[in-house]
């Protein structure tokens, strides 16, 4: 991130970054020093309102989980939710820790950036200038639309806005062309235009899409044009068919389609060629069309909890085979 004045740099060495700002704290690896101090206790800051920066409670320690050899999490000691200003102390403690991050000159090599489970409905606008971010995860939070911040992370190959409250995904993602990972499980994306814009043909690098548990009542448009896709999550939604357009996913390797309104397993699925696992569990499908043998990379068929009456012979394909 771009050096700044307002929130204080952290000493210590390091070029680079892993940073996991939720539930239980902040936690870095590659010895990039936080910055932050032990000292107040939890109990004492907790009596405090409203928020006071002086007064962050604050401890590190070695967290069981961590990743690398020198990982520690910066853990709030508040055991409670201290209101102020509309927000609670464990929101606003965690904020000023993700300030602290983007305004220090030792993280501005950050590649790797976690905000889980903080109820967050904004980011910091220091966000703007961690060009070298690749991977940012944002699970967890109350943000509604995609934060602004995002679309000038130009280097970022992995977005995650799962359960993050969101109708919509913004025709701005488009600037991240580098982009191969994006999660938007757990929302109330629609399949319209306004809910997936074409705009995003543009992710022409994007791999691995996961759009489980939204309002989708077709596969949109857009994801059918994403022709680098080889993993795609659309479980739990309702969908009703797999339009013919989904052929051109020839890539294709592993689809997830349970849990829809599925009636059947159309022809024009037999173009997937590249296709290794197929799961249909828990939809109505009634018939499975003989074309499919023609995904002679499929190892795995799962279609059990269906209305099946019309399975063609699919031993030619010795794929492993799910019916119950």
């Amino acid at each position: 991130c771009a050096a700044g004045g307002g929130g204080g740099g952290g000493g210590g060495g390091g070029s680079g970054g892993d940073f996991v700002i939720g539930g239980p704290g902040l936690r870095h690896t590659e010895s990039v020093s936080t910055g932050v101090s032990t000292g107040s206790t939890g109990q004492n800051a907790a009596r405090k309102a409203p928020f006071d920066a002086r007064d962050r409670p604050s401890n590190l320690k070695t967290h069981p989980h961590a990743r690398g050899r020198d990982a520690v999490r910066l853990s709030p000691t508040v055991s409670g939710v201290v209101k102020a200003g509309g927000a609670s102390y464990d929101d606003m403690l965690s904020m000023e820790a993700a300030e602290r991050v983007m305004y220090s000159r030792t993280h501005r090599h950050v590649r790797k950036l976690e905000l889980y489970a903080l109820n967050l409905t904004a980011l910091p606008h220091e966000l703007r200038g961690c060009t070298h971010l690749q991977e940012v995860y944002l699970t967890g939070n109350k943000l509604r639309v995609v934060p602004p911040e995002i679309f000038s992370l130009t280097a970022l190959k992995v977005l995650e806005l799962a359960s993050a409250d969101l109708t919509e995904v913004a025709a701005e993602l488009a600037h991240l062309e580098q982009l191969e990972q994006l999660k938007l499980s757990h929302n109330r994306i629609s399949a319209d235009d306004r809910g997936m814009p074409r705009t995003l043909t543009a992710l022409t690098n994007l791999s691995e899409l996961s759009l489980d548990s939204n309002a989708l009542t077709r596969v949109p448009d857009v994801v059918c044009a994403l022709v680098a896709l080889q993993r795609l999550n659309l479980d739990d939604n309702r969908i009703f068919d797999v339009p013919k357009a989904f052929a051109q996913l020839t890539r294709l390797e592993r689809l997830r389609l349970c849990s829809n309104e599925l009636t059947e397993v159309p022809a024009h699925m037999g173009e997937l060629g590249a296709l290794r696992s197929l799961y249909l569990n828990h939809n109505k499908i009634t018939s499975v069309a003989p074309q499919l043998v023609r995904c002679t990379s499929l190892q795995r068929l799962e279609v059990a909890h269906n209305r099946l009456q019309l399975l063609p012979d699919l031993r030619v394909l010795h794929a492993e085979l799910r019916l119950d």
